[in-house]
């Protein structure tokens, strides 16, 4: 119905562009008060539904577009090419949908809501930092989330009040006593803060020195020295072990320093001391040339080798080395430094241990034990699980086999307590919870089967009522129980 127009064209005989239909407005004066459309297309047939009933779909406009690989550049069904205009595409009617079979692909997006296929309706891309909203409708932009994780980590404060510390470590034994892998965890639970202490320890060990008399500097005693000097060179001292292992202090670490108590003569280039953290990590050297009696303490808590949470056993593997220069040309009595004593002070808060260390789990040739429970020695596959042992651990199909093998043996058809002297139908598992001995009678059936289960301390007595029992199977549970009398008054009884 209607016009159509029909193309046939040899694309030698065209220049420039191939219009099947093109409109052309153009508003020979200005400030025309009026809507002006290029193409305004009617498809109400003038008729007010629902006298106009079309039985298979409507379309306003249909566009069948060249095949993309038919074209060099790219295939396009609508280009709008004014970019100027405030909307490409309006749809009026707020309820009106726009359904993309395929992808979507733009450079930017708003919408009043998006619905995808499944999943929430979303209404907004937030840029909030702080996620405020806390809404459903609403999906952050990734500096959004990024500024909220970023404020709430940095929101974070440690106190020395309370603070909980664990340690879980691994340890392969080879010997008589036990071989195998040991896991532990030690667990700092630290009790309420009542102020801070302050503990001195001293460095009671070295393992390299070209000083004289090295012992003299970790003796504990400032009468004897270490001497650095006469001759000409350096002379250093590595102190590897502190009293720290001998103290029993506990409390979260607030503060560490260092200091030597040194006497000095002329002729002396340098005097350095490093902290050596976990025993070789180089610290920032400490200058403390021109030191007569002890130098002042040297604040190590945030060097930049330091550990970013110390702990007492970072203490315990915390080693200095102690290095002097001694001047050309030396040989002088006076060319000398005398290190007496290297001191390590910790500032700690007052708490007290509540829980300390435990072993959480072994494992040897005689299977796995963990803290609680017993030791597991097999994953079993057995869906009879005769073993019946707790030290294996059926899987999944074995316990599904084995369960499924009784249900089908049981065949049961309901379940029965019985309290005093009753009389068992063929399908029925009876479970005895007397207060008292009972008799249960079973009534000859052909091909019944009957299961009894002794929950009580009493005797069962269980007596056929009368005939021949064909083919009758009778299950008695529960091994442990006080009697079972069996009456076959001559019947066939089998006992399964």
């Amino acid at each position: 119905m209607g016009q159509e127009i029909s193309l046939l064209l040899n694309p030698s005989d065209v220049q420039g562009y191939v219009n099947g239909l093109k409109v052309n407005v153009q508003l020979l004066q200005t400030n025309v008060s009026l809507d002006v459309a290029g193409l305004d297309l009617d498809l109400s047939c003038g008729l007010t539904p629902p006298l106009t009933n079309i039985s298979g779909n409507a379309y306003a406009i249909k566009l069948k577009s060249i095949p993309q690989q038919f074209v060099s550049g790219t295939s396009y069904g609508l280009y709008i090419e004014n970019n100027s205009m405030e909307y490409a595409i309006f749809v009026s009617d707020s309820t009106s949908k726009v359904r993309f079979e395929g992808f979507l692909e733009t450079n930017s997006l708003k919408s009043n809501s998006i619905v995808l296929q499944t999943g929430a309706t979303i209404n907004e891309f937030s840029i909030d930092g702080t996620l405020s909203g806390n809404s459903d409708l609403v999906v952050p932009t990734e500096k959004a989330v990024k500024t909220y994780v970023d404020n709430a980590i940095g929101s974070i404060t440690v106190t020395v009040d309370k603070i909980y510390k664990g340690l879980t470590s691994v340890q392969a034994l080879d010997d008589t006593g036990f071989s195998g892998i040991v896991f532990k965890t030690r667990d700092y639970i630290l009790g309420d803060s009542t102020g801070t202490i302050t503990s001195t320890f001293r460095y009671n060990g070295y393992s390299s020195s070209n000083f004289t008399n090295p012992g003299n500097m970790i003796d504990g005693s400032l009468l004897t020295y270490a001497t650095a000097g006469p001759v000409a060179g350096v002379y250093t001292q590595i102190n590897n072990s502190n009293t720290v292992s001998d103290s029993t202090a506990v409390g979260t670490i607030i503060k560490v320093e260092l200091r030597v108590y040194a006497n000095t003569g002329v002729g002396i280039g340098e005097m350095i001391l490093y902290p050596l953290f976990g025993g070789s990590n180089y610290g920032n050297s400490i200058d403390f040339y021109g030191t007569n009696g002890w130098s002042p303490y040297f604040d190590i808590t945030n060097d930049p080798q330091s550990p970013l949470d110390w702990t007492w056993q970072d203490l315990k593997n915390l080693s200095v080395q102690v290095e002097v220069k001694v001047n050309s040309p030396g040989g002088d009595s006076t060319n000398i430094v005398r290190i007496r004593q290297i001191e390590l002070k910790v500032t700690y808060a007052n708490q007290s241990l509540i829980e300390g260390s435990k072993e959480i789990a072994n494992f040897d040739k005689q299977g796995l034990i963990l803290e609680y429970g017993v030791r597991i020695n097999k994953f079993s596959s057995d869906g009879t699980l005769v073993e019946n042992s707790n030290s294996t651990v059926p899987t999944e199909r074995a316990i599904k086999t084995y369960v499924d093998n009784a249900i089908s043996a049981l065949d049961l058809l309901k379940v029965r307590v019985v309290s005093y002297d009753s009389t068992a139908t063929a399908g029925e598992a009876i479970i005895v919870d007397a207060t008292s001995d009972i008799v249960v009678h079973v009534v000859p059936k052909m091909d019944g089967k009957y299961v009894i289960k002794n929950a009580s301390n009493y005797k069962v007595t269980i007596i056929p009522t009368f005939g021949t029992i064909d083919k009758q199977s009778l299950y008695i549970l529960d091994v442990p129980m006080k009697s079972v009398t069996i009456l076959s008054n001559g019947a066939s009884l089998f006992i399964v």
